[in-house]
């Protein structure tokens, strides 16, 4: 058997670290305390990986999966994590500050004393996901309303203008 030169195995996955700065995200990867500040990591699949105390500001996670991934006091400053999937995510002790979680799927997932003021969860289904001491005010809870189809027909013309 030969070794490779660098004598790490390929038998053992390697830590990512905050040096490791050129890491793809895989599942189950492992960037706590990591710097993931501005990044494009739209659609990743970060599944059951650990970004606990990461810093994620003005991340791009849209559409990303992070099912019971640890997110646990990281930092989601402005980051956007509309319409990715955190199905048993923890995201406790988490800081949000006008983070947008439009569209995420958070069923079981934990926001226990996070700290999202200001975030975006419209049209977010949040079962069984609980916010205990958490600080939300003023968070965005509503869901759009739908738009309604118009048609000429349902609108009548403006009244006709009448000159003196």
């Amino acid at each position: 058997q030969r070794r490779r030169q660098s004598g790490v195995s390929d038998r053992w996955p390697v830590r990512a670290s905050a040096a490791d700065g050129d890491d793809q995200p895989r599942p189950a990867i492992d960037w706590s305390d990591c710097n993931r500040q501005n990044r494009m990591l739209g659609g990743a699949n970060l599944a059951k990986a650990n970004l606990g105390h990461a810093d994620f500001g003005l991340t791009d996670l849209r559409n990303a999966t992070l099912t019971a991934a640890n997110l646990s006091e990281a930092k989601l400053v402005r980051a956007s994590l509309a319409g990715a999937n955190a199905d048993s995510a923890d995201f406790s002790k988490v800081e949000g500050y006008r983070t947008d979680f439009s569209g995420l799927s958070a069923a079981g997932a934990s926001f226990q004393t996070a700290q999202p003021p200001r975030a975006n969860f419209s049209g977010t289904p949040l079962s069984n996901a609980p916010f205990s001491q958490a600080e939300l005010a003023p968070a965005h809870f509503h869901r759009p309303r739908p738009a309604r189809p118009r048609s000429l027909l349902s609108h009548p013309a403006p009244p006709a203008l009448s000159r003196p």
